[in-house]
Order: structure tokens, then sequence, then C-alpha cells
């Protein structure tokens, strides 16, 4: 039993350490070429991130202020 554990042991630490050899290597890669360039779907994605930043920003005083004037002409009016 103990035998088992030890080589699960064994096995686990040798898939640790390949992931870290090849995750190493895959940062080396792109320190040498760079990012992949962005494709159309990545553009997307971006613009669809930047939905709340992209809209107009409404200007609530202006707004108000203007119906407070509004308020004011129709009172002198009468």
């Amino acid at each position: 039993m103990a035998e088992a554990r030890l080589a699960r042991l064994f096995w686990e630490a040798l898939d640790h350490a390949a992931y870290l050899v090849t995750d190493a290597r895959l940062w080396l890669f792109d320190l040498m070429h760079g990012p992949e360039p962005p494709i159309p779907a990545d553009e997307q994605r971006e613009g669809d991130r930047k939905g709340p930043e992209v809209l107009p920003i409404i200007d609530f005083c202006a707004f108000m202020a203007s119906a407070h004037e509004r308020q004011r002409t129709e009172c002198n009016r009468r």
C-alpha cells in the first residue's frame, strides 16, 4: 500500500515538473517572438467589455437646471 502511495506521489511530482518546464518554454517563446496579433474576435470582445465606458455621460445638473428654468419661465408667463 505504501509503495502505491509513493508511486502516485512520484508521478504527481513528475507531472508538476513537466508542467513547469512547458510553462517556462512557452514563456520564453512569448518573450522572443512577442504576443500573438489580435484577431477580429479579440477586438469584438474588447469592444463588448468597454460598453459602459463608451456610452455618453448625461449631465443631470444641466438637465435639472433646464427643467428649473422652464418652470420659472412658465410661472412668469402667467
